[in-house]
């Protein structure tokens, strides 16, 4: 296969040679000093927990009990949860990113979005500002996360929570879904149905899109389904940024397999250019699948269809 755009090469490589020689807290600190974590505001991710309040119910919040899957660097989602009244947050990830400097400095600053949030989400600004305050005035990363009744699981599988079942009100991911397996997929979905309350919602917003084309300006948001799957998985995939390149039409199969219903769905579509030049590994998706860049997902857990007598 030639290399229609052979930017994203080097990328892979230099990724794949941090994670093979053990580098990856030397990658995550460069991340941090001088790559997209420098400067970080919550302002930048904030918007998904006033999304995931409109989509879900902000009224389904009140009290709730949330499990949360992938925590990454800061949990800015959290924390914007916690100001809408969620009671508590079990988070898990892989690896463990969270960075407890990054994380004060983001409490800190949580005032400065309670605008942006009151909006999404509908809630009062008021109550949004108290519960800022008192995190904001939090001395420790130990007692910020005790005020917002965060527990942190890491390294974790959250495929193997040890949640007790049926005890959990939400359980949501955010751009997180596209970088893990699909045998891990339907792990991760087969928990979810195991500790979710029978009138609970998960909520989860998948990006479709090669994460190349974020920060190479010009490569199509679909380069990556110009390869086939031995080419891409020899040279583009890496420990760093695994993409697992399912397309919409996967993840709604796999949601239904695994005993969901999707109760609400917004779809982002990409240019129809977007579309061109995919692999023969690929020809069986539809255009419309293909073109579909991002969706937020509202699922339930389906009724069982009563037997017939």
């Amino acid at each position: 296969m030639a290399l229609t755009d052979h930017r994203w090469v080097g990328k892979a490589l230099a990724q794949k040679t941090i994670s093979a020689l053990h580098l990856l807290p030397l990658y995550h600190q460069g991340q941090q000093w001088a790559g997209r974590l420098r400067n970080f505001h919550p302002n930048a991710r904030i918007e998904y927990a006033g999304k995931l309040a409109s989509e879900v119910g902000l009224v389904r919040l009140a009290g709730a009990r949330v499990a949360e899957i992938g925590t990454g660097w800061v949990p800015v989602i959290p924390m914007g949860l916690h100001l809408l009244g969620v009671a508590s947050i079990e988070s898990f990830d892989l690896s463990r990113h969270l960075r407890p400097g990054l994380t004060l400095r983001a409490a800190s600053l949580l005032a400065e979005c309670i605008p942006d949030l009151a909006r999404r989400a509908g809630a009062d600004p008021g109550t949004l500002r108290a519960r800022a305050a008192a995190l904001a005035a939090a001395p420790t990363l130990e007692a910020l996360l005790e005020a917002m009744k965060f527990t942190y699981h890491a390294p974790a599988d959250f495929s193997q929570s040890r949640i007790a079942p049926q005890s959990i009100d939400i359980v949501y991911s955010n751009l997180v879904l596209e970088h893990v397996t699909p045998s891990a997929l339907r792990g991760i979905l087969r928990e979810s149905r195991r500790v979710l309350r029978p009138d609970g919602r998960c909520w989860h917003t998948v990006d479709y899109t090669d994460h190349y084309s974020h920060t190479l300006r010009g490569l199509s948001p679909l380069n990556f389904m110009r390869y086939g799957r031995r080419f891409w998985d020899a040279l583009g995939q890496n420990d760093i940024l695994y993409q697992n390149r399912l397309r919409r039409s996967d993840y709604v199969r796999a949601f239904e397999e695994s005993g969901f219903e999707i109760e609400s769905v917004r779809d982002f579509a990409l240019p129809p250019a977007a579309a061109r030049e995919v692999h023969a590994d690929f020809a069986h998706y539809s255009t419309g699948d293909l073109r579909c860049g991002s969706s937020r997902f509202v699922l339930k857990p389906a009724q069982a269809t009563p037997a017939r007598a």
